[in-house]
């Protein structure tokens, strides 16, 4: 059967991004991260400060908070924002609303299917809730990857330099959900509360780095430039970065699937951490301004910490895990090992959740047309974020007395911040803050208008004629 091509966007045709289908994802991504993601790691940092412990529970909660923290959290934003950017960096309209509206059911739904069946992994619904949560998973990622697939490669727009991670981001994405359905299947199958340590790290590094890395670079060479008014990317090295970063994921994922040892393993993070360095060199998201940005009426200017900040985060993150892995294989290095997965808590709170929140920030009062409300709660969430990831690098690491008390901070941090950021999107999304962006803008065109001086020109003398005969 023929498939006829997506039809190209025109200024009569604008209605899908009327919808604002980007809503519920960003509203239900939320509710899971505050209950199943940041909420469920809190608690599991607190309970050890009251002498209580959790035993298998503690295992199969905290393996339940991390997919939610994937696929809920980071996932269903990315792929919210995904499918209400991708179309316009292309012009092309998209397909809607049946997509978005079924990948964001069948996600929502496989994450919570996760996260209850794990938890009561000895209930006499887990067999079914586990492989089920594995295969709606992989059908709403299906159709997120196919749909923003197909909008990549329609449009008459000029191509751009992320459009290459975002193909990759997609392939990741399948990769991700069909490790995860192997998890869940392995859990099933044979009745266990945990899957294997190497399908378990095999399934985060590809949907962290591999899916949701991808996306944010991806997005990010689209609009970073732009959005923090630095010097333009640097195409080249931004190829070779996105070969070498993808290789090196590729051969970890491997190395984990069969079960190699840290030597194996380790050309892999290397080569991935070289192309995350050469990412942020063709990004310049360090350099200084190549101009003076010119701010929106309203804007929240300090956007641009959140995002230097995350990317900060993902190198120390990515030489952390390097550096670990390094440490297994020569022990000579004798790295420090670490008490409670750091590197892990360094790339989703430092990382992803910090590029979540700085984007979310410029791209959400552009999008709705509104002013951002409470910016001074986004100054404390950028605090308490940072505060987190740090706790988390220091005592992950040091191990000592006042570790306990230092990780439940660090748990009570993140989710202060997640709460800061939700109440923040809340008031960004209703209607008064898009009408206090338009009498805003309304003021300041009348004071342009005002200001403005129209002087009359003085009348000219007339020119002399030719002279009377």
């Amino acid at each position: 059967m023929k498939t006829l091509p997506l039809p190209l966007a025109t200024p009569q045709q604008t209605r899908w991004p009327a919808q604002r289908l980007y809503r519920p994802f960003v509203l239900v991504a939320l509710g899971v991260a505050l209950v199943m993601g940041f909420g469920s790691g809190a608690t599991l940092l607190l309970l050890p400060l009251f002498n209580l412990h959790l035993g298998v529970q503690y295992v199969t909660l905290s393996q339940a908070h991390g997919a939610a923290q994937l696929f809920g959290w980071g996932g269903l934003f990315a792929m919210g924002l995904g499918y209400h950017v991708v179309p316009r960096f292309r012009n092309v309209r998209p397909l809607f609303p049946w997509p978005q509206y079924a990948t964001l059911g069948l996600v929502a739904t496989g994450v919570s299917a996760r996260y209850i069946g794990q938890i009561f992994f000895a209930g006499p619904f887990a067999s079914l809730l586990l492989p089920t949560s594995g295969v709606l998973i992989l059908a709403g990622v299906s159709v997120f990857a196919g749909m923003t697939t197909y909008a990549l490669s329609r449009g008459n727009s000029r191509h751009s330099p992320g459009e290459l991670w975002l193909w990759a981001a997609c392939a990741w994405a399948l990769g991700a959900a069909g490790l995860h359905l192997g998890v869940v299947l392995q859990m099933a199958t044979s009745h266990t509360y945990a899957p294997s340590a190497f399908w378990d790290r095999a399934f985060v590094h590809a949907a962290l780095l591999g899916f949701l890395g991808n996306m944010v670079f991806g997005v990010g060479l689209h609009t970073l430039s732009a959005f923090m008014s630095l010097p333009p990317v640097r195409i080249r090295l931004a190829r070779y970065a996105l070969a070498l970063f993808n290789i090196g994921v590729a051969w970890h994922v491997v190395a984990q699937l069969l079960r190699a040892g840290p030597a194996w393993a380790a050309p892999g993070l290397a080569t991935e951490t070289a192309g995350l360095c050469l990412l942020v060199v063709a990004l310049r998201v360090f350099a200084r301004r190549g101009k003076k940005p010119q701010y929106v009426q309203g804007i929240y200017m300090r956007y641009e910490w959140f995002l230097r900040a995350a990317y900060g985060w993902l190198l120390a993150g990515a030489m952390l895990s390097l550096l670990h892995d390094l440490g297994l294989s020569f022990p000579a290095i004798a790295f420090p090992g670490f008490a409670t997965a750091p590197t892990l808590h360094v790339l989703t709170l430092g990382f992803l959740s910090m590029a979540i929140m700085g984007m979310a920030a410029r791209m959400l009062p552009i999008f709705e047309g509104a002013q951002l409300p409470y910016q001074r709660l986004m100054d404390g969430a950028f605090v308490s974020l940072n505060g987190s990831a740090a706790l988390r690098v220091g005592f992950g690491l040091v191990g000592t007395d006042g570790a306990t008390a230092g990780l439940a901070l660090s748990g009570v941090l993140g989710l202060l911040a997640l709460a800061l950021f939700a109440i923040v999107v809340a008031g960004v999304l209703r209607p008064s803050a898009r009408e206090t962006y338009r009498r805003s803008m309304a003021e300041r065109l009348e004071q342009r208008k005002q200001a403005v001086t129209f002087v009359r020109p003085s009348p000219q003398p007339p020119k002399p004629g030719p002279p009377e005969s």
